[in-house]
């Protein structure tokens, strides 16, 4: 299979994914966060480039791997690489837990930083988070900025 026929494919079946998870879409924020990479880690860039290529793509196009727990795994590495820091979850009662590395798609998954004046990244969400999510949501996170 080409490395166009893989993104495609991979695409399809991360949407059918997190359709059937009920999970809004992960990979904006997870390009946002390469683009941060990209431009204050290099190496971390490069890593994160050469791991998606190389075990991200073809285990969700081609080894039948779970897509929503392939992306969530690459965003906790995307986030862990970007900054330390810790994974939250949030249940649809707001009520928030220190998150295993599996996640139920209908919490909402954070990472949350060391040093507070940095974002809070938005990594899982449903697709329709709950009154008490979207109050963390609004509270907590806020659109990762360019690096100046």
């Amino acid at each position: 299979m080409s490395d166009s026929e893989l993104s495609v494919r991979a695409s399809r079946l991360t949407e059918e994914a997190l359709t059937s998870a009920g999970m809004a879409d992960p990979r904006p924020l997870y390009r946002a966060l390469l683009r941060t990479l990209k431009t204050t880690d290099s190496e971390g860039f490069t890593e994160a480039s050469e791991r998606f290529q190389s075990a991200v793509l073809p285990a969700i196009a081609g080894d039948g791997a779970d897509p929503v727990s392939e992306w969530l795994a690459y965003g906790r590495w995307l986030a862990a690489r970007s900054r330390g820091g810790r994974f939250v979850s949030v249940d649809g009662t707001g009520r928030a837990a220190d998150s295993p590395d599996t996640h139920a798609p209908a919490d909402v998954l954070l990472h949350i930083p060391d040093q507070a004046k940095q974002p809070v990244y938005l990594l899982a969400s449903p697709s329709r988070p709950s009154p008490a999510q979207q109050a963390t949501l609004e509270l907590l996170v806020r659109p990762i900025a360019a690096p100046s």
